[in-house]
């Protein structure tokens, strides 16, 4: 094998890391009984789930994927769909070891429960937006 060749095929596995698209990982916390759906994956809140979504490498750009989430609230199930956005930002070394929670608090469960749309943002540990769940309830 010629050195030309035996550079290229070390060469070729560290370009194709480098190129691949940062991700953002976020901990499903609160409610407990919720469940987020989306591209045929559902994730169990109760579990403590993390997902991992792909985040645009190109700052001032966004990622979005189409989801829905079911929660028992005072013994009925409420069921709801939305769009979550994941954004591109500078990650710092702090951000990298710091993790992204995802919590829907009493008083937006019932805001979703009346019809009003509810919007829920996360922002990394060096106060970047990482994500954007806006949500509405299902009929």
């Amino acid at each position: 094998m010629t050195t030309i060749l035996k550079f290229t095929l070390l060469l070729v596995p560290f370009l194709l890391m480098s190129c691949a698209s940062p991700q953002t990982r976020i901990v499903l916390k609160e409610p407990v009984s919720a469940k987020l759906s989306f591209e045929g994956k559902t994730y169990d809140f109760s579990k403590s789930s993390a997902i991992v979504l792909s985040r645009p490498s190109q700052k001032g750009e966004q990622n979005q994927v189409k989801v829905r989430m079911e929660l028992v609230h005072n013994g009925s199930v409420l069921k709801a769909h939305g769009i979550l956005f994941v954004f591109a930002y500078d990650e710092t070394d702090e951000d990298k070891f710091a993790l992204n929670f995802l919590e829907i608090s009493p008083s937006q469960i019932e805001k979703l429960k009346n019809g009003s749309a509810i919007i829920i943002e996360g922002y990394s540990a060096s106060k970047h937006k990482v994500y954007k769940l806006l949500l509405g309830k299902e009929v």
